[in-house]
Parts: C-alpha cells; sequence; structure tokens
C-alpha cells in the first residue's frame, strides 16, 4: 500500500510511516479497496485551498 510513496520520502520520514503497519491499517475499507489516494495539500493559502477542493473532487465525485 506504500507503493504512491517515493523512496526518498520513506527514508526521510520513517517515523511518518509507521502507522502503516499497524494492523488497523489494514483492516480499512479503503486500504483494502486500494482507495488510498497520495495528495499534496503543503501550500497554504487559497492556492493550497483550491488544491485541497480539487483533490477531493477528483477522488471523492464519480463521474460519467
Amino acid at each position: 500500500m506504500t507503493d504512491f510513496l517515493t523512496k526518498d520520502f520513506k527514508q526521510a520520514n520513517p517515523e511518518f510511516l509507521s502507522f502503516l503497519q499497524k494492523p488497523i491499517w489494514s483492516k480499512l475499507k479503503a486500504v483494502q479497496n486500494k482507495q488510498v489516494y497520495n495528495v499534496n495539500w503543503n501550500v497554504g493559502g487559497p492556492i493550497g485551498a483550491n488544491r485541497i477542493i480539487d483533490d477531493l473532487f477528483k477522488y471523492l465525485v464519480k463521474m460519467p
């Protein structure tokens, strides 16, 4: 489930990823259904808000 995370990120933030080793992580329906997405929300202000809205729309709204 960590395929979307880069090797550099994993090495730089090992404590951040420790939750992936917890048993409860694999029990989450989103994880089991491969519905876990990597998003980049580290920009503040209106640009960051728009990025969050864009990502939520992209992953949560089904388009015909």
